[in-house]
C-alpha cells in the first residue's frame, strides 16, 4: 500500500521557497463545462483551451506548452487554470515548472510544486520532480518515498531504479534506501534483475546495496541475486558476479584460507527446496547420473552411492582464483583405499575447458579419514574454473557407498 504524503514534507518545500502558498485556503473546485471539453482537451489542447476554457483544458493547454519549452505560456496558462480551480495537479505542477525554468531563482517555484505534490500524489511529473528536489537538498526519506510510489506503478521504472542503484553508493542516501527495502516492496527483485542494462555507477550501487543488505535482518536471497550474477557470468564478468557472490553470502572469507564456498556441503544441505532458495554459479551444483545416487550427511559431507558400472559428475564448483599455485584437499569419511578409482578431481580452466597443471594425487589414510591431494597451478589465462568432481570405477567389483567430509583449495 502507498503511504500518502505528509503534510510535513510540503510545508518544508514551502519553508525553502518562503512564498507561503500553503496558506491557501483551497475552498473551492469548478467542474469542466461538459464532457466534451474534456474529450477535446485529450486530442487538441489548444483548442479546447480556448472554446471551453475551464481548469482541465487550460492546465492541459499549458502541460502541452511547457512540453514544448513555451514557458511563459505555460505559466500563464496554469494560473488562469488556477484561477478556475485550486485542486488541479496540473496547473499547480505546470505553474511551478514553468516559473523555475524561466528562472531557477524563483522562490515561487517550489511552493506551486508544493501544492502539486501535496494533491497530486500520482501525478508522475511531480513525483519526479520531488525526488530530484528531495535529493539534492538532502531529504532523503522524502525522496525514496515518492520514487518508492512510482515503483508500485511501474511508471518510469528504469530511472528511477537507476537512481535508487547509483544512490546506494552516497552513504547519506542509503540507509533511506534500506528502509524503504526492508518493507519488501514488490520492485526490490528489479533491482538485480539485467546487469548489462546497469551503467558502472549503478553497478557499484548494487554491489553496495548487496553489502548493506547482509547487515541488516533483510538480506539479498539467492532468488532475488540469481539474475544479476547469471547475467555477470554470461557476458564473462566473472570477477564482478564472484564478488557480488562473495559480498551476499560471504564466499570467500574463510579464516582458513579455504577459497572453497561449502567447504562441508552443509549449505547445500540446508538449502532445502531450490525453488525458494535456487543454487548460484559459485555454490556445489550436486547432481546424480545414472546408476550413481547423492545425499547428504547429517554430520556433514556429501554421501554417494556408486555403481561400479557406472561413472559420471556428482559435484561442481564455479571459481575465480587468480594466478597462482594452490593445494587441493579433499577428506573422505573413514579408510577408502580404493579413493583413487572410485573419485576423480579435476580443475578446469574456463573459457578454454583445458584442464590446469595438477600432479598425480596423493592419496593418505590416518585419524579415521582418507585425505586426496594435489597441487596444481593457475595460469594467467585461466580467469575462472571450475572444479569437478566424477564417481564410479569399471575396476571395483560391487557397489560401495563413500562420503566427502570436507574439500579445501588453499594457496601454497
Amino acid at each position: 500500500m502507498e503511504t500518502a504524503p505528509t503534510r510535513a514534507d510540503a510545508r518544508r518545500w514551502a519553508a525553502r521557497a518562503g512564498a507561503g502558498l500553503l496558506g491557501l485556503a483551497l475552498a473551492w473546485v469548478m467542474v469542466p463545462d461538459s464532457l466534451s471539453a474534456l474529450s477535446l482537451s485529450r486530442n487538441d489542447a489548444a483548442t479546447a483551451a480556448a472554446q471551453h476554457p475551464t481548469d482541465e483544458t487550460l492546465a492541459a493547454a499549458g502541460d502541452a506548452a511547457f512540453r514544448n519549452r513555451r514557458y511563459a505560456e505555460a505559466r500563464a496558462l496554469a494560473d488562469r487554470a488556477l484561477t478556475h480551480s485550486l485542486f488541479n495537479v496540473v496547473a499547480w505542477r505546470v505553474a511551478g515548472l514553468s516559473r523555475e525554468a524561466i528562472s531557477a531563482d524563483d522562490e515561487s517555484a517550489a511552493s506551486y510544486m508544493a501544492l502539486a505534490g501535496q494533491l497530486g500524489w500520482r501525478d508522475t511529473l511531480t513525483q519526479l520532480w520531488y525526488i530530484d528536489k528531495a535529493s539534492r537538498l538532502g531529504e532523503y526519506e522524502i525522496a525514496l518515498q515518492r520514487a518508492d510510489a512510482l515503483l508500485r506503478r511501474q511508471e518510469y521504472s528504469d530511472q528511477v531504479l537507476g537512481f535508487v542503484r547509483a544512490g546506494a553508493l552516497d552513504p547519506k542516501i542509503r540507509p533511506a534506501i534500506l528502509a524503504r527495502l526492508a518493507e519488501a516492496p514488490g520492485w526490490r527483485p528489479r533491482l538485480f534483475l539485467d546487469a548489462r542494462t546497469m551503467s558502472e555507477e549503478q553497478r557499484q550501487g548494487v554491489e553496495a546495496l548487496v553489502g548493506a543488505l547482509r547487515r541488516t535482518p533483510h538480506p539479498v536471497t539467492r532468488a532475488e541475486i540469481t539474475p544479476y550474477i547469471d547475467t555477470l557470468i554470461r557476458a564473462g564478468a566473472i570477477g564482478s558476479a564472484y564478488r557480488i557472490y562473495d559480498l551476499a553470502f560471504g564466499a570467500t572469507k574463510a579464516a582458513d584460507g579455504n577459497r572453497l564456498h561449502d567447504p562441508d556441503f552443509r549449505q547445500s544441505a540446508a538449502r532445502g527446496d531450490v525453488t525458494t532458495s535456487p543454487a548460484q554459479s559459485f555454490d556445489w551444483t550436486i547432481s546424480a547420473p545414472l546408476g550413481i545416487t547423492t545425499g547428504f550427511d547429517p554430520a556433514g559431507g556429501l554421501t554417494i552411492a556408486i555403481d561400479p558400472r557406472r561413472r559420471g559428475t556428482v559435484a561442481q564448483q564455479l571459481l575465480a582464483l587468480p594466478a597462482g599455485a594452490y593445494r587441493f584437499d579433499a577428506r573422505l569419511a573413514g579408510a577408502v583405499p580404493q579413493a583413487r578409482e572410485l573419485i576423480r578431481w579435476t580443475v578446469e580452466c574456463l573459457p578454454s575447458r583445458v584442464e590446469a597443471d595438477a600432479a598425480p594425487a596423493e592419496i593418505s589414510q590416518g585419524a579415521g579419514a582418507t585425505a586426496m591431494q594435489f597441487d596444481f597451478a593457475v595460469a594467467n589465462d585461466c580467469p575462472y574454473q571450475r572444479l569437478t568432481a566424477e564417481a564410479g570405477a569399471s575396476t571395483i567389483g560391487s557397489a560401495t557407498t563413500l562420503t566427502i567430509r570436507s574439500v579445501a583449495i588453499k594457496p601454497r
